[in-house]
């Protein structure tokens, strides 16, 4: 880690230094910055710099080979207008919100011999600061000695079907469709243990057996799951047709 010296440091230098918070301003002024700020934006440059400061410490030659910070913030913004006449008396014309829709924070650890360790929570800025945090989602420790072969034990996500599956992070929509929500529960995190892999660049499968319980941290009471049973299993087999 570099340190400030008392001479004046050079541009590169304060290049460097910059937080990622002025990277992400400097993302907000991208359109309108002329072709040279457009054509380094089209690359992955820009958003490396900026995950980089993720990254506490990356060493693959020490016993923790990676300290990184995770989590997601996922803000939507809603703005309307219409004319006075086209609404009812006493009815405000304009709307302008600001709603924060997920912002989960915490960290992932690495270690020699495909062990890993993540603890992370689920927070709700729209509420007051005492009462922001709502739930533990990833609390476990996994372990995979290669693609074939992946472990993971305690509290971790169990989503399935294609939707329920994929991540909120890579969703198109700002937020799953109601066709989904009644084909599979909507809780995804539970404590359990859970095996996942991928064979000859084809096959892919999971199998998982969880607890019922949807305690905020860690549950494994014989808890019923819509009435009828305290676990339950999680089977899929895939296979990859691109080639």
């Amino acid at each position: 880690m570099s340190t400030l010296s008392n001479s004046t440091p050079s541009a590169s230098g304060l290049r460097k230094r910059l937080v990622p918070a002025l990277y992400l301003a400097s993302l907000s002024l991208i359109p309108f910055s002329g072709p040279l700020a457009a054509e380094e934006a089209s690359s992955d440059a820009v958003f490396d710099r900026v995950w980089r400061h993720a990254k506490l410490y990356d060493n693959p030659d020490s016993f923790v080979s990676l300290f990184a910070l995770s989590g997601r913030l996922q803000l939507d913004s809603a703005w309307f207008s219409a004319d006075s006449d086209d609404v009812p008396l006493d009815v405000d014309n304009k709307y302008n919100d600001l709603v924060w829709r997920r912002f989960r924070f915490g960290f992932k650890m690495k270690f020699g011999s495909g062990w890993t360790a993540a603890l992370e929570g689920d927070f709700d800025l729209n509420n007051e600061l005492s009462d922001a945090y709502n739930r533990l989602t990833d609390a476990y420790v996994g372990y995979s000695p290669s693609k074939a072969l992946e472990v993971k034990v305690l509290k971790q996500s169990a989503g399935f079907t294609l939707d329920g599956a994929t991540s909120s992070k890579k969703l198109l929509a700002m937020e799953r469709n109601n066709v989904t929500n009644n084909l599979w529960f909507t809780n995804e995190y539970f404590v359990g243990l859970h095996v996942s892999g991928t064979i000859d660049q084809s096959w892919t499968y999971r199998a998982g057996l969880f607890s019922g319980g949807g305690d905020e941290e860690f549950g494994f009471e014989d808890e019923e799951v819509f009435g009828q049973v305290g676990y339950f299993s999680l089977l899929s087999l895939g296979y990859n047709f691109a080639k």
